[in-house]
Parts: structure tokens; C-alpha cells; sequence
């Protein structure tokens, strides 16, 4: 019999059925070598593109688009592209994870591992999850305990030490009644320092087809 925190475990990982997910946020990044502060337009096709554009004063500065397996990045300031594979691209921020963990870190939703082990207990109001795999990755998890449950916080450490932490606020219902998170505050850190990204969205949409729209200009330059 599966203990009450995997049971627990398993319902938030598949919690959230959709096929389209959009938004329009204000984000801001810090990193160890700059800030940045613009608009994001976000379009995910479940499983399949993650598409976005990033614009600062009402001009598109970079649109982006990811795969399973690739990220496309094209530079409308410098009249540059870049593409890589996602795991080298993602490796460049100090962040190990695969296109379904970016996904679900974009929409608010649990990084799912394959757990080794799953424990629980109550941790100020919040039912905390410990996770671990055979990887050597180990997350906690903080969950509200009345329903609906809300995944407020997670910290995941992965073999080598490197960290994520996201957390999750400005809750509002969906029109399927879902709850999403219109917060996210990301943070990965390692021994080269700490990336912080903050996004804040003001218009979540689920479940409605979206143009995801992607060229790379013949006259830009590959900066690989």
C-alpha cells in the first residue's frame, strides 16, 4: 500500500490537465553578470514548444523557442541567433533539469522526479514533502493542507550541490476552476553565484490555441 505521501506526491504532479497554456508577465532576472527587466509573452504547447517573446519599452528585444531537445534564441538588438541544445543551454545558468521540469517551473506547477523515497510532515501550516531519487537529487516541498492544495514553495539539490528554489503566490482561479499561481520567483545558485528571476503575470490563459510564430532572419548572425 502507497503511504499518504506518496498518494500526496503522485495527485500533485498530475493535478493540472491542459494542452495550451499563455501568459503576459513582467519579469526581472539578476544574475551575476546583469539585470534585466522586461515583458514577457509566454506560449507553451504541452510537451511540445515552449515559445516566448521578451520586449522592453514596447519593442520585441528577443524572441525565444524551445524543444525537448533545443533552444532557438533570436537577438532583435545585436541581429544575432543562437541555438543549442536545451540540456547545454539550460547547463549555462547552473540549472540540470529537462524541457518538462522548465515547463512546469514556468506554470507553477511540481518538478517531478522519480522518487526513491517520499515523506511527509507538517511544517508551519503547510504539509512539507521529502523527496528523494537515485540520482542523488533531493526536494522539499511545501503544500497548504485545506483543498485546494497549493504548491507554495519547493527547494531541490541536486548530486553536485547545485540549488533551485521557486516560489509561488498571488493565487487566482482559473475558468476550469483550477488554482494557478500568477507569482513565480525562481532562484538557482551554485559556485559560480546566484540567478534570480521574478515573474509576475497579468494575464494567464489556459486551454486556447495560440500562434507560435518562429524565423530566424536570413541577414542574422549565428553566434556559435
Amino acid at each position: 500500500m502507497r503511504s499518504d505521501a506518496a498518494v500526496l506526491y503522485d495527485a500533485l504532479v498530475e493535478n493540472d490537465s491542459y494542452t495550451w497554456y499563455t501568459g503576459k508577465a513582467r519579469i526581472k532576472a539578476n544574475t551575476p553578470h546583469e539585470r534585466v527587466s522586461a515583458t514577457l509573452h509566454l506560449r507553451i504547447l504541452r510537451d511540445s514548444v515552449i515559445w516566448a517573446t521578451i520586449d522592453k519599452l514596447g519593442f520585441e528585444i528577443a524572441r525565444v523557442f524551445i524543444t525537448p531537445d533545443s533552444v532557438f534564441i533570436v537577438d532583435r538588438l545585436n541581429k544575432e541567433y543562437t541555438r543549442k541544445s536545451l540540456k547545454d543551454f539550460l547547463l549555462e545558468y547552473s540549472v540540470n533539469i529537462g524541457f518538462s521540469d522548465l515547463q512546469n517551473a514556468l506554470i507553477g506547477k511540481m518538478i517531478a522526479l522519480t522518487p526513491m523515497h517520499v515523506e511527509s510532515k507538517r511544517e508551519d501550516d503547510l504539509e512539507m514533502l521529502l523527496v528523494s531519487d537515485i540520482t542523488g537529487v533531493t526536494a522539499r516541498h511545501w503544500v497548504t493542507v485545506s483543498l485546494p492544495q497549493r504548491l507554495m514553495r519547493s527547494y531541490i539539490v541536486d548530486a553536485t550541490g547545485r540549488k533551485l528554489q521557486i516560489e509561488n503566490a498571488e493565487w487566482e482561479t482559473a475558468q476550469d476552476g483550477s488554482q494557478i499561481p500568477y507569482g513565480r520567483l525562481l532562484t538557482f545558485e551554485d559556485s559560480d553565484g546566484k540567478t534570480e528571476i521574478e515573474i509576475l503575470f497579468s494575464e494567464i490563459t489556459k486551454n486556447v490555441p495560440a500562434n507560435i510564430p518562429f524565423s530566424i532572419p536570413a541577414h542574422y548572425v549565428s553566434t556559435r
